[in-house]
């Protein structure tokens, strides 16, 4: 069976490029290790839990989502953090202290992309809010 095999121009392919003087190559890499029937996984993050914390720091934060592969590093504002990551859905992580009450950009990157999310974490000396549940309940009991 022959193995597998992508080509790929390491330039795009425009009508008249050869007039431009445009010079194009072809790569091949062998796939045959690879199930083609296997999604691309999505980088992504969908949770930052919980998304406040002390200003001393050391709130325990699990970030969740997808691609969490390869490289992982975590930011928050311009400060990189030690990490575990877990599997390629879970990171682990402990705050670092801020000097004040502020929101700060979190910023996932590893080798599927790299992610910020803008004010995902904020530093505060206490709880934010939360909303009022919707307490007002009818009772539909007949007996």
């Amino acid at each position: 069976m022959n193995p597998a095999r992508i080509l790929w121009l390491s330039s795009f392919v425009v009508t008249g490029c050869e007039e431009l003087g445009v010079k194009t190559t072809v790569n091949t890499w062998d796939t045959s290790g690879y199930d083609s029937e296997e999604a691309v996984a999505e980088f992504e993050v969908s949770d930052i839990e919980p998304n406040y914390g002390a200003l001393s720091g050391g709130t325990a934060v699990t970030i969740s989502g997808n691609g969490f592969q390869g490289d992982v590093e975590v930011s928050f504002g311009n400060l990189p953090l030690d990490i575990t990551v877990i599997d390629e859905q879970t990171i682990l992580l402990s705050t670092p202290a801020s000097p004040t009450e502020a929101q700060v950009d979190v910023t996932v990157h590893s080798d599927l992309g790299e992610v910020i999310i803008e004010n995902g974490f904020t530093y505060t000396n206490a709880a934010p809010e939360e909303e009022e549940a919707d307490t007002d309940t009818e009772d539909t009991n007949t007996q």
